[in-house]
């Protein structure tokens, strides 16, 4: 039984790490709305309810823009990693943090 259990629990590990891997082969796809949903709620009391969420919007937009074009300078370490931050689902996903996260690493990676 316990053998069972244990092979189980690497075919998990391997499915997730398989997963992930494939992902980071190319941009995911986030909900926006999600992310944007939440920075109205944020700052509604700073300003235009439509003119945070078309900001929000056009942010996320440009930074998805910016990552289909510079994907592949990332290393598929960071990517993993930071698609792993991002695509938990656990909370609103932006391109914009994605970004922000791989331009960091990569950075990183330079000083080294």
């Amino acid at each position: 039984m316990l053998k069972v259990r244990s092979m189980l629990g690497c075919a998990t590990v391997l499915a997730a790490t398989m997963s992930a891997t494939y992902a980071a082969d190319k941009v995911p796809t986030f909900d926006v709305g999600k992310s944007c949903k939440g920075d109205v709620s944020a700052y509604r009391s700073t300003g235009n309810e439509q003119e945070i969420r078309s900001g929000c919007q056009s942010d996320e937009r440009n930074a998805r823009a910016t990552l289909l074009s510079n994907w592949t300078q990332y290393s598929s370490a960071s990517k993993h990693e930071c698609i792993t931050l991002q695509g938990g689902g656990s909370g609103p996903q932006s391109y914009v943090e994605l970004l922000t996260c791989l331009e960091m690493a990569q950075q990183a990676n330079e000083t080294k």
